[in-house]
């Protein structure tokens, strides 16, 4: 037994998502890596997540619930609290702490579970919510205004928040966040996404048919979401193209709801044969795709954190991105990639780029160097520590107040059941 198992074993965490496999998002990555490390360490916990149509396959550790999709929005789904299996393990477990990841109906449980069984609750706020009102009913129910309301009430109802980048925390401080909140980056897995160590890692888009032998490559991946703004990114790399060789090549990764507005917006500027969309790629081949590519561009800024990002500076890419606080924790400006703050500051970035070999491979060489400062391991034993550092204040806490009884249980959860109802109906 390694040291990281015998120093476990008293502690046993729940975890709640409202996404995992077989759905893609930075989410469902996150909590993969997140598990796949714990089962490799020892460290003990159970997953609940909703019940998902698709191949996967669970360790016995995974815990799945009823589910339906939501009407505007079929890729997330509504989970429900049954399941004879789940309901066991938490009746039978001794947990020591509880994480959500989703203030949805799964960090609902985890917030009822967490009071219940009077255990710390620790919640990672991964999506910048306000970015996804539109999402309701074009924004007509909730605006941007009454989401961020929502999700500092719902801060302020856990016992630590957990930011992945400064962004999110001052989003939420500045909006009156009072519990405490720690950034700690989500890690990736830096050995999958490496550098090409020869011509034949840098085929994979040729083979496929989606680019020539001698095109050079600015990859984009992610949703085909409005929160993308992907559609900014088409019009910089149109206006880019008398600026850049006549080989370089946009490939856009990923599918969604806005594939067809896009593929119409690239036809409408003329740019069908510069412009390449490859629909979904199977995750297993993502690292293929990077080092198939030259340079990763992203003008985003609804992200926490960008895994993408991170996947692609692991990748060697520098990386052109909008100027955006989610992403100052990974680019130095200027030695792995450039901030960018217009069509015109694009294309002179982008043709310094395709101009100048020896700055690529510099940048290529910064890039790889801050990405490893994101390594999975390196991030989940900064949240081990965390999660210990807080297990251990809430113990202290916990000696100076009474154990909630079921009744205060009832009482609180009307409130808090009341209080969130005020704030949509104000909104």
């Amino acid at each position: 037994m390694n040291e990281s198992k015998k120093a476990n074993n008293n502690e046993m965490l729940a975890i709640f998502t409202d996404a995992y496999r077989p759905k893609l998002d930075g989410v469902s990555v996150t909590l993969e890596n997140m598990v796949n490390y714990f089962d490799a360490t020892g460290y003990r916990y159970h997953l609940f997540a909703p019940k998902t149509p698709g191949e996967y396959e669970d360790s016995d550790s995974t815990f799945r619930l009823s589910s339906v999709p939501i009407i505007f929005q079929p890729e997330l789904r509504w989970s429900f609290p049954i399941g004879v299996r789940a309901f066991n393990a938490l009746r039978k477990t001794h947990y020591s702490h509880v994480h959500s990841h989703s203030p949805g109906p799964m960090g609902i449980m985890a917030w009822s579970v967490a009071k219940f069984m009077a255990l710390p609750h620790f919640h990672t706020f991964h999506t910048y919510y306000p970015d996804y009102s539109h999402y309701v009913f074009n924004g007509k129910v909730l605006s941007k205004e009454t989401v961020t309301k929502l999700c500092v009430f719902w801060v302020n109802r856990v016992d630590f928040v957990i930011a992945p980048s400064s962004k999110v925390k001052n989003w939420l401080v500045s909006n009156g966040g009072r519990t405490p909140i720690v950034v700690i980056p989500n890690g990736i897995d830096t050995e999958k996404f490496s550098p090409p160590q020869g011509n034949d890692d840098r085929n994979y888009l040729v083979r496929k048919g989606v680019v020539k032998q001698g095109d050079r490559v600015v990859l984009f991946v992610g949703r085909m979401g409005q929160e993308k703004s992907i559609d900014v990114l088409i019009h910089y790399f149109a206006d880019s193209i008398t600026h850049i060789p006549d080989n370089v090549k946009l490939v856009v990764v990923g599918d969604g709801p806005d594939m067809k507005k896009l593929k119409g917006l690239v036809d409408d500027l003329g740019v069908v044969s510069r412009v390449m969309f490859t629909g979904y790629i199977d995750p297993k081949e993502m690292p293929d795709v990077y080092r198939a590519s030259d340079v990763f561009a992203f003008m985003s800024t609804s992200e926490t954190q960008g895994l993408v990002v991170a996947e692609a500076l692991a990748s060697g890419l520098p990386v052109l991105l909008a100027k955006d606080d989610a992403f100052a924790e990974v680019l130095a400006d200027g030695e792995n990639g450039y901030w960018i703050e217009g069509a015109s500051h694009f294309a002179f970035h982008l043709n310094a780029l395709f101009s100048k070999d020896e700055l690529l491979r510099k940048m290529s060489s910064k890039a790889r160097s801050a990405a490893l400062q994101l390594s999975i391991e390196k991030q989940l034993k900064v949240l081990e520590d965390y999660y210990r550092e807080g297990v251990e204040a809430w113990a202290k806490r916990r000696l100076l107040r009474d154990i909630v009884s079921s009744k205060k249980l009832r009482d609180v959860s009307l409130k808090f059941i009341k209080e969130i109802r005020g704030i949509i109906e104000k909104g």
